[in-house]
């Protein structure tokens, strides 16, 4: 089912028709929620953005929480959350955990809430006008507000699909209690979010300063703490520190080096033969360049590519940016480590160098045989 679901979580302000108001309610929401999941960014991360709307009279104001990667929509007293998640998805739990039910609370407990409720997109669309108070008078009316079935829902696989309620109420109850029980078994440090980091690691804070626990023995992952630290793509994250980033695997290996720059992505080809999902993750400024491939076991292939490298599954017989001739590379006593710099581990990574097999003599562009 391609239907989105929302969440709506509630807050106090009700003067949508004031836009210097609105645009001040969610500059201070941002700023409380920089404080509580320890955001160490600027508000302009968050891409805020509003217009008062002549027709309606009122302000459209929405911003995004990096973080989590959700946008949040100002409304008549609550913030509408577009996830990106389908309905099929509400039993996704790929970390053993339901993601819906831990993203409502990190955000709701990041502006002082303890509760939340979901809806379908066409819901949250036809009253969106509505203070909440009608709006979900009038969705009880019509469906029904069923509290939501954490306990149920964690039964299912990732891909069954169970027949969900279209309105649900969240007192996370479940939730509340392993937050507090994690809190106390972090010690010194601070949990900042029930979302997990990678594979296993949580998110902490000490002194104003980042970490990640693991959530097994909750040992650090690192001896000293970052200014930054959140996921990227996938299981995939990133670390800051010295205005400097670093790519880490999703078990916490360190893919990268700690570089200046932004890192981005964007998709590679995939793989059609086994329907593997394949990105590219790149640092222009540092020249630095790494191809993800996501296993539909859970597995994930890291390869780190020279960043001016092509991937081609033969040698070119002509360079098909300059069309100059391709010669082979010859590298000297080549060992395993050379091309398997990491081994796979109980998560599932392997971290590959991509070597070079050929390179154009014109224009000096390299070619990587794509394995997949």
């Amino acid at each position: 089912m391609g239907v989105d679901v929302h969440i709506l979580v509630r807050h106090n302000f009700y003067e949508l028709d004031n836009f210097e108001k609105s645009m001040q309610f969610a500059n201070d929401t941002i700023e409380r929620i920089k404080r509580e999941l320890y955001i160490n960014e600027e508000v302009d991360h968050f891409e805020l953005y509003g217009v008062y709307n002549e027709e309606n009279k009122w302000a459209e104001v929405e911003f995004k929480i990096p973080l989590l990667d959700l946008w949040l929509q100002l409304r008549r007293g609550y913030w509408d959350i577009w996830t990106g998640y389908h309905y099929c998805q509400v039993t996704n739990k790929g970390l053993g955990r339901l993601h819906l039910a831990d993203d409502a609370f990190d955000v709701a407990r990041s502006i002082g809430q303890n509760e939340a409720w979901y809806c379908d997109e066409f819901i949250a669309d036809e009253f969106h006008e509505d203070i909440l108070e009608n709006f979900l008078a009038a969705a009880n009316k019509r469906l029904g507000i069923t509290e939501y079935p954490y306990s149920e829902l964690m039964q299912y696989n990732d891909d069954e699909f169970p027949d969900p309620a279209q309105f649900y109420h969240d007192s996370f109850k479940v939730i509340r209690n392993e937050f507090a029980e994690i809190h106390t078994k972090c010690g010194e440090y601070k949990p900042t979010c029930i979302n997990l980091v990678g594979n296993k690691y949580i998110r902490v804070a000490k002194d104003g300063n980042l970490n990640l626990l693991n959530r097994g023995n909750f040992e650090p992952l690192f001896h000293g703490e970052f200014n930054n630290i959140q996921p990227f793509r996938g299981r995939t994250f990133l670390c800051k520190k010295d205005n400097k980033t670093a790519l880490f695997s999703c078990d916490g290996q360190q893919l990268t080096e700690f570089a200046t720059g932004e890192f981005k992505w964007e998709w590679a080809k995939g793989d059609p033969v086994n329907n593997n999902t394949r990105i590219f993750i790149y640092n222009k400024k540092a020249s630095i360049r790494v191809l993800a491939t996501y296993f539909k076991n859970g597995h994930i292939n890291y390869t780190l590519l020279p960043y001016n490298s092509v991937l081609v599954k033969r040698k070119p017989i002509k360079c098909p940016i300059c069309k100059g001739k391709i010669a082979a590379i010859v590298y000297d006593e080549p060992t395993p480590e050379v091309n398997n710099i990491a081994m796979r581990e109980g998560g599932g990574y392997i971290v590959n160098q991509g070597n070079p097999q050929w390179r154009c003599l014109e224009c000096e562009t390299k070619f990587v045989r794509d394995e997949f």
